[in-house]
Order: structure tokens, then sequence, then C-alpha cells
């Protein structure tokens, strides 16, 4: 976590459970629960993992959907998993923000591309995890900053 985590933490949250600070009225499902933790990737630095899929666009409309990755911010840091990894325990066959926290609290949660220049584009899209306010969205970027990640916030796609 970045230094003075606590203050940054604050403004991230209050941490959530799942669909908690948003609109939508809906459960987790059979499988959205399960942790995949052999495709979770730790971001605790301001290194992009080399293995990671990188897209060549900087343009939003762009940004390839496969290469796109899910971001949550809970307790554990910052953690990202590839939004196409499969998941045949789920009806969507694919994971889903929960499958980072194990249906557990977290402060924020997104997507996320990385370029090939080393910048990350994030967006807040999680039906989960979003945040609601300006300041909450404010927090985000600086929290992958503090990182030391060259970040560009993206518009949330509308629902």
């Amino acid at each position: 976590m970045p230094s003075d985590s606590n203050a940054i933490l604050e403004r991230l949250g209050p941490a959530v459970l799942p669909f908690e600070r948003s609109n939508f009225n809906r459960e987790v499902l059979p499988g959205e629960d399960v942790i995949f933790l052999d495709y979770i990737i730790s971001l605790e630095s301001g290194q992009v993992p080399a293995n990671c899929l990188r897209c060549d666009s900087s343009d939003p409309s762009l940004l390839p959907s496969d290469l796109k990755y899910l971001w949550v911010i809970d307790q554990n840091g910052l953690r990202i998993i590839h939004e196409m990894t499969p998941n045949s325990l789920a009806a969507r066959g694919c994971v889903c923000h929960t499958n980072i926290t194990g249906n557990r609290k977290a402060f924020q949660g997104g997507e996320l591309w990385f370029g090939k220049d080393d910048t990350i584009y994030v967006n807040n899209q999680s039906g989960r995890f979003k945040a609601i306010t300006i300041a909450q969205q404010q927090a985000v970027l600086e929290y992958f900053r503090r990182l030391g990640f060259s970040v560009i916030q993206l518009p949330n796609r509308p629902s």
C-alpha cells in the first residue's frame, strides 16, 4: 500500500460489501464468490508486471475488451485479474470483481488496461465496488500514483 495509506484508505472508503454502494438490487451469484488465487496479481509498486497483456491505443473507445483487467483495492492492497479468465462455476463464464475479494469488503473497484508505454488506463466501472463521489474517484487515481504508476482516468461506460 502507498505511504500514508490510512489517510488515502479513508478517502477511498468505507470498505463495502458487493453492491452495497451501488443502486443494483442484485446478489452475488454462485461461482462469483470463489477467489481465483492463481490468477490474481498484486500491484505493489509502479512496475507493470512483465506478463501482463498490453494495448497499443490510448483512445478509450479503442481499448480492447480482451485486454481488460479488473482491479480492486481492499485490505490486501491493489489486486487485479484478467477479466477473460474463465470461471466455469459462474453463469457469466468469466471472473468478476468478487472473484478477487471472495465476496468480502473492498474500498473500490474498476477496470484497467496496461498501455505499451507503461501508462495504466483506469475507470471505476464496477457494479460491486464503484466510486460514487468525485472525491473517491480522485482518491483512486492518487492511490495508483502513490504506488508509482502513470495513470489516466477513463470515463465510466453508461450503465
